[in-house]
This record gives C-alpha cells, sequence and structure tokens, in this order.
C-alpha cells in the first residue's frame, strides 16, 4: 500500500497538460503531431492540429501529391519530431531494413541507417512494385481468375517486411528527439530496444547514430515477436511481446520490471504474425494502467511506478470477452477524462460485439449487467448501418474524441478465396476493395451515454472508407482515406453528424492504399502511409489553370 501511496502523490505533483475531451499530454513525447503511431500514449488517434484550409472537392493532380518510397516495411508509422532550435521538424521512421530521417517540410532524406546487412530495398523496388501491381489489378478486374496472381504479389512483399520490423510499428519520439524501437534479431532470436538520435543534439542536419541498445531478458523459447510499445506517463518504457511477456525500462534502457500474462505461451517457429497472445498494440492512461487485448482477455496492468502488476489492490483487472476464432482485431482505447467523468476503454470483441469496461473503480452504484463481468459497462452489437458482410470484424483500432468513437468497416461484403493463411488473408481484404467484386462500405461511431450509462449509436455513413484508421481533429472533422468511382479519396466527415464535408479525389493506384496507417492530420497536410513502403502527402490547394 505504501508504494500506491508514494506513486498517486507522484502523479498528482506531475505537470500534464490535456486538452478538453481529450487525453492529457505526455510531457515526455515529442511535442509534434504524431509523436507516436496513435498519436498519443491512450491510443486514442485525436490530432490537435488544425489541418489545411479544405476548398471544394476535386480530381487531385500530381501537383498535389507526393509519393516518398521508404523501403518495404518502413513507412507504417513515420514520426515527426519536437522542434529543432532553428523552428524545423524532421520526420522519423523506419524499422524494417534501416530507420531514416526526413526533412518534415521537403521530404529530403537527411540521414539512413541500415539496420540489416544485406536487406535494404532500393527506391527503384519500391517504385516497381506499385507499377506491377497497377498492372495486376488491371488483369484481375477484366479477368477475375488473375486476381490471385495481384494477391501473391502483394503478400511476397510485405509479409516478410512486416515481420522483420513487426515490433518497430509502434516506435515513439521522445521530447529529446530519440527515435526507440523494438527489433528482432533473426538469427539469435534476441530482441533489442535500439535508440538512435542526433549525433549532435539539436542539430537538425545531424546524422542519425545508435545511441544505445539492450537485450530484453525475453524467453526465447517461446519464439516472440515485439508487438508494442509505448511510454509512461512517468516516462518509462512499455513493451509487450506477442507470447505475452512485458517489459517496462527507464530511457537509459536500465530494466526495471517484468511480468508474464497468465495466458502467455510459447509459439511455434512458423507462427503467423496475426497467431500471437497479443497481436495489438496497448494504450495506457496517466495514472499507470496498461491495458492489453490478449487472445482471452482485456487486461488492465498497473504500473505502480517501480513495478508491474495484476494485482486488483493496486487497480489492475482482468476480464474475458468472446474472443471467438481469432481474438479482438483492435487496440483498447481509454475514453472520458477528467474528474468526476466516466473513465472507461472501449475495444471490440472477436464475434460481433463493442464492449466498454469501467477502467478505474467500478461504481458503487453500478449494478452491472446481467450474464457478463461487473465491470463491463457497455456492449452494443457491431454494425454499419448498410448492406454489409455478415462477417463483420473490426481490425483497425478506435479513434476516439470525447465519449465518442468510430470505426470504418473493414470487411468486403464478399470475402477473397481463402488464401491458406490469416496473414495472407488479411492483405488479400484489404486489399481486395480493388476488384469490384469486393466492396466495403460504412463507419460507424459510437457514443457513451454518461447519463443513461449506456452506449448509443451516434451515426453511420455508408461511404467506402478503406481500411485505415481516420483521423479526428480539433476543428470537430474526421479525415479517412475512401474509394468514390474506383479510386482512392481523402474524404473529411463532420465529427458530430457523420456528414461528409468534403472529398478530394486521389486516383486508382495502389500507392494510395493506406492498410495498417493513419490518415495524418498536421498543420499544413493530410498524409498516410502507402502499404507501409512509401509515404504520400497531400497538399489540397488548388492550382487554377
Amino acid at each position: 500500500m505504501f508504494d500506491k501511496i508514494i506513486f498517486f502523490a507522484f502523479l498528482i505533483a506531475l505537470p500534464v497538460p490535456s486538452y478538453a475531451d481529450s487525453p492529457p499530454l505526455n510531457i515526455y513525447l515529442a511535442d509534434s503531431p504524431y509523436p507516436m503511431p496513435h498519436v498519443d500514449s491512450s491510443a486514442s488517434g485525436f490530432s490537435r492540429f488544425p489541418g489545411p484550409d479544405l476548398g471544394d472537392s476535386y480530381q487531385l493532380t500530381d501537383h498535389n501529391v507526393i509519393f516518398k518510397p521508404v523501403g518495404f516495411g518502413n513507412g507504417y508509422s513515420f514520426l515527426y519530431s519536437d522542434k529543432y532550435s532553428d523552428g524545423r521538424r524532421a520526420i522519423y521512421g523506419g524499422g524494417s531494413d534501416r530507420v531514416f530521417k526526413l526533412d518534415a517540410d521537403t521530404l529530403e532524406t537527411i540521414s539512413s541507417y541500415s539496420l540489416r546487412e544485406g536487406y535494404f530495398s532500393s527506391d527503384r523496388e519500391v517504385s516497381n512494385f506499385f507499377n506491377t501491381a497497377d498492372i495486376l489489378i488491371q488483369a484481375g478486374i477484366k479477368d477475375s481468375s488473375k486476381q490471385m496472381h495481384f494477391f501473391d504479389h502483394v503478400y511476397r512483399t510485405h509479409i516478410p517486411a512486416l515481420r522483420l520490423g513487426s515490433g518497430a510499428v509502434y516506435k515513439f519520439l521522445t521530447k529529446n528527439n530519440e527515435l526507440f524501437i523494438a527489433v528482432k534479431d533473426s538469427s539469435s532470436g534476441s530482441i533489442y530496444i535500439k535508440v538512435f538520435g542526433d549525433k549532435e543534439f539539436d542539430d537538425f542536419e545531424s546524422p542519425l547514430v545508435l545511441k544505445r541498445s539492450v537485450a530484453l531478458p525475453i524467453d526465447k523459447s517461446n519464439n516472440p515477436l515485439p508487438m508494442a510499445m509505448s511510454l509512461t506517463y512517468d516516462g518509462n518504457i512499455v513493451v509487450v511481446t506477442n507470447d505475452g511477456q512485458i517489459f517496462v525500462l527507464n530511457q537509459d534502457l536500465e530494466k526495471y520490471d517484468s511480468l508474464v500474462l497468465p495466458e502467455a505461451k510459447a509459439l511455434s517457429p512458423d507462427a503467423e504474425w496475426m497467431g500471437g497472445v497479443v497481436r495489438n498494440t496497448i494504450s495506457l492512461d496517466d495514472k499507470g494502467g496498461i491495458y492489453i487485448v490478449s487472445s482471452d482477455f482485456l487486461h488492465r496492468v498497473q504500473w505502480t511506478g517501480k513495478n508491474l502488476t495484476l494485482d486488483p489492490r493496486y487497480g489492475a483487472w482482468s476480464v474475458p470477452y468472446e474472443a471467438g476464432e481469432n481474438g479482438s482485431g483492435t487496440t483498447p482505447t481509454p475514453i472520458g477524462w477528467g474528474e468526476g467523468n466516466d473513465l472507461l476503454v472501449v475495444m471490440a470483441d472477436g464475434v460481433n460485439g463493442v464492449n466498454v469496461y469501467w477502467r478505474d473503480e467500478i461504481p458503487d452504484d453500478w449494478q452491472g449487467i446481467p450474464n457478463h463481468p461487473r465491470r463491463l459497462a457497455g456492449t452494443i452489437p457491431l454494425t454499419f448501418g448498410y448492406d454489409t458482410s455478415d462477417r463483420l470484424r473490426i481490425e483497425a483500432s478506435p479513434v476516439a474524441y470525447g465519449y465518442g468513437f468510430f470505426w470504418p468497416n473493414d470487411a468486403p461484403k464478399v470475402e477473397p478465396q481463402w488464401q491458406g493463411s490469416y496473414d495472407r488473408q488479411m492483405f488479400a481484404n484489404y486489399t481486395a476493395l480493388h476488384f469490384p467484386q469486393y466492396p466495403v462500405h460504412g463507419g460507424v461511431k459510437y457514443h457513451w451515454n454518461s447519463i443513461k450509462r449506456e452506449l448509443e449509436v451516434a451515426w453511420t455513413t455508408h461511404l467506402s472508407l478503406a481500411p485505415t484508421i481516420c483521423t479526428p481533429n480539433i476543428k470537430k472533422f474526421l479525415y479517412c482515406i475512401g474509394r468514390r468511382d474506383g479510386q482512392y479519396s481523402v474524404e473529411v466527415l463532420d465529427w458530430g453528424s457523420g456528414e461528409s464535408v468534403r472529398y478530394y479525389l486521389l486516383g486508382e493506384s495502389l500507392r494510395f492504399n493506406a492498410t495498417a496507417s493513419n490518415t495524418r492530420v498536421t498543420d499544413k497536410y493530410i498524409e498516410f502511409s502507402s502499404l507501409g513502403s512509401a509515404i504520400v502527402r497531400v497538399n489540397l490547394e488548388k492550382i487554377d489553370k
């Protein structure tokens, strides 16, 4: 109990700036548009930046779009630095075969650091991949029997890259512009936490160097991959492996503590990326809660400031959920912030439901929902309000603002033929929307009614929103990548009503497939990752000819 008292006293003393209806800022992260993949430690996906001015909807041209190859698997999450003393920002990314540093204004490469000797995908290779993919798409549209050639092409290139850089998808940048990533050494089986930064501190032009590194004390017999990494509100690193091992280290990479989830298990050497005990990232709150969804349970693991625990006396808890065949595909995301508000965490289960749980103490007057754990605060069927697939299931993480949270439908109404593995099927589902037989429609915003204490559907949209993570921003717009008239599009919706505000047509190329990427909103641009292999920057400025 003594540790608990010290811990909460520390939190009260910690200066944590916040915005209304959004999570408090983590003062140890870079103060930037995107210091980590889901924007903040709570994985809200909410942007404090207003975004570019919205003109009329129109067809974008080459003038509006920059395509920056960064190597296969290196672009799933690219992060913005804090401002250097000269006022400029850099973009950091990588994790599959390199880490890189770009000029955030021009996207020119400042520095690149190779992670894997003998493995380096060039800009030409990335461009050739997309050129070939577009040819195969057109062939598959004309003759559906040739679509498998396209799926083969995507799988062969991207699953190996994703495996190499699995842990580095969830890297982060600190206020000192240090990039933390988790990398598995395929030869030794070790998982390393590596920290990259400028050779000369606060020098925008400085090359990247490896500043420090440590091997995690993992159980190698389990064959784990690094799956999630985040930064606590007291500035410590949390790392979770896909077999259920959890570690906390300080930023000097000194081991603090570790914990193994009760359902942790060994994985076969050829285990699929989607087949682990943990296959999503994690979220944190400002009271030491670490939210992890496993193949069977939703856990709040508690960081006390000194150690990790699953002991309920310190605020930890675990609840089972309906996992179905393959468990939840979502990151558990806190909603509700501030004194006197309902503090909840939301996730989608593996069957057909959306659930919210009390994330701190359960209110004394809460009667519970019959036949469910008392911690469950609300549940509602997953629906997109449209003629969608009967196999409704969510892989994307929710994006949250206030008590509202949103998901696009990422399941095609008709699923492509079985590809032989879950990993392969996932990529087929996400890229099949190029073919008219596999339409994807719909999105839904849910809202927690704090008066009635129940979940409600706020609105649904019939738009076709590509399988990506949308972004709500401070101006109460929701930015997504969608599909219109056989093209990809930037879709801007009203966060309150779901009505379409603007749309901008990008083109039909696979280059505009933003699978597993945020639709990012900065002060000037809309950006996303091109199938994890390039950065796409969209400037909405219209040039009249």
